[in-house]
């Protein structure tokens, strides 16, 4: 079985009927992303942690003027090349990272560098003819994960689910993806009364 590393985060999806903190997401890639895939990242990532109760909203980090308020800041920096090239990359049965959170003294930072050259590598794995959709699928899965560090200030993984520190490459572009219930009570927000 192939496998791979992942260092922890966490994401949002919003529900009509509650109000949550929002958390801004500021991102920058190192070269021009998909803008398919970007979509798809921010859509995954959105709906993995609106069961906690946040709402991400996205902005690039050139945008940061500093004037907005929210619940939460991240920047999320992306290396190498957020798109897809032909030939894909072959998948490895080596442990590698594809993202990291900063660690200061203990305390998890908001900031983390996401690895696209290695986070392509899942695509052969994808069940999917649409790869900008599959790429953006594993993106929104591993940013999810450095965002639950950052939310519940914990360095340790759990064993299974979303929050655990390895999982094999097709578990990032098919199904679905989600934080196992006791891994959610570190980061779940109370919702707002209407």
């Amino acid at each position: 079985m192939l496998w791979l590393m992942l260092l922890a985060a966490s994401s949002v999806v919003t529900m009509p009927d509650r109000k949550h903190p929002a958390i801004g997401v500021y991102i920058d890639f190192d070269a021009m992303p998909s803008a398919r895939s970007v979509e798809e990242m921010k859509r995954e990532a959105g709906k993995i942690l609106d069961s906690a109760g946040y709402l991400l909203d996205w902005r690039a980090l050139k945008q940061n003027q500093g004037k907005e308020s929210f619940a939460n800041v991240v920047v999320v920096k992306f290396h190498g090349k957020c798109q897809l090239e032909y030939p894909l990359p072959g998948a490895s049965d080596q442990e590698v990272t594809l993202a990291s959170t900063m660690v200061d003294r203990g305390h998890v930072m908001p900031f983390s560098d996401v690895q696209c050259d290695q986070v392509r590598k899942a695509l052969p794995y994808a069940t999917t003819p649409d790869r900008q959709k599959a790429f953006g699928l594993a993106l929104g899965r591993v940013v999810a994960h450095e965002l639950y560090h950052f939310l519940a200030d914990k360095t340790r993984h759990a064993a299974a689910g979303l929050a655990s520190a390895s999982h094999d490459w097709l578990e990032l572009v098919t199904g679905t993806a989600s934080f196992h219930e006791q891994d959610m009570a570190p980061i779940v927000r109370p919702v707002a009364a209407q």
